[in-house]
C-alpha cells in the first residue's frame, strides 16, 4: 500500500490547492519565482508542500502573473 505523507494529509490526499497547482504550472523552479517576484523561497516551500497556505490575494496574483509569464 501507499504511506500517507504528511504532505498528503494536510492537503486531503491528491488535491492540490490553488497555490501548488500555480507553482506546478508556472515551468519555474521556486528559486526563479522568488527572485522574479520578489516572494520569500520560505514561503513558496511552505506554500508547495502544504505546509501553510498564502492569503487568497496571493494565489490569485501569482496565478495572473504567472499565466502572462
Amino acid at each position: 500500500g501507499e504511506t500517507a505523507t504528511a504532505t498528503n494529509l494536510r492537503t486531503g490526499g491528491d488535491h492540490m490547492t490553488d497555490i501548488q497547482k500555480v507553482l506546478d504550472d508556472s515551468g519555474m523552479t521556486l528559486t526563479e519565482i522568488s527572485t522574479k517576484y520578489h516572494i520569500p523561497y520560505h514561503s513558496l516551500q511552505n506554500w508547495k508542500y502544504g505546509i501553510t497556505e498564502p492569503p487568497k490575494y496571493v494565489s490569485e496574483m501569482l496565478h495572473e502573473l504567472i499565466h502572462l509569464h
